[in-house]
């Protein structure tokens, strides 16, 4: 029951091929059925696990590779194998963080990730009760940043605050808006 790919053959022609391979022996209608909707969940387990692998070795890149030259800078400090212990384990520790960035970035360049996420984003549909709390969610947030903007300007510049809180109610301002039946519709 192998299945051989043709050379020059469409992926959609090999993957009709695999599957009347897989259909050949006499089944009635539903078992068929059953069957192609199994195939189809599996192929979707499938890419969501590779979407959400490659998406998280890609965001822990950059850390590793900020963790490499810090380890470089710690060991600096110290005379003798330490300090070249650490200068060595902070440039393979960088080299890997960078490699796996640089293949991140292709993915995210080349299209394949953005819009294999994106169509995987269409089917978690967000319910309504979960964009009205998160509209509450934004103007509380909102309101706490114009409140502690002096504390929280410690930290961020003496603006970021207030527009960080402006923001953040706008958004949750603007989906009431948009959803209520005095807007006009």
């Amino acid at each position: 029951m192998a299945v051989r790919k043709k050379i020059g053959a469409s992926r959609t022609e090999w993957h009709n091929a695999a599957l009347g391979e897989l259909t050949d022996s006499p089944r009635h209608q539903d078992e068929e059925l059953e069957l192609d909707e199994e195939l189809r969940n599996h192929l979707k387990a499938v890419i969501r696990k590779r979407i959400t692998k490659e998406w998280t070795k890609g965001l822990l890149a950059f850390p590793v590779a900020i963790a490499g030259p810090y380890l470089m800078w710690w060991s600096s400090k110290l005379d003798g194998f330490p300090y070249w212990l650490g200068t060595l384990s902070g440039l393979v520790i960088m080299a890997v963080g960078m490699a796996y960035a640089r293949e991140f970035i292709g993915l995210l360049i080349s299209g394949d990730l953005p819009r294999a996420t994106a169509v995987e984003m269409k089917e978690l549909e967000m319910k309504e009760w979960m964009k009205v709390f998160l509209a509450f969610l934004a103007v509380g947030a909102g309101i706490c940043f114009l409140l502690r903007a002096k504390e929280i300007a410690y930290y961020l510049a003496e603006w970021m605050p207030y527009c960080i809180g402006i923001i953040l109610m706008a958004g949750g301002i603007t989906y009431f808006w948009t959803h209520s039946r005095m807007h006009g519709r």
